[in-house]
């Protein structure tokens, strides 16, 4: 169970920054048009 829970926290922390980022983007485009 250990390794299932590493493993998959290693997938989140690569898929993180790249979510981030586009939601950093989303948030960034909204504050533009207002």
């Amino acid at each position: 169970w250990g390794i299932v829970l590493l493993v998959t926290g290693l997938y989140f922390l690569k898929l993180k920054p790249r979510f981030f980022r586009d939601w950093e983007d989303r948030q960034i485009k909204k504050y533009m048009k207002e």
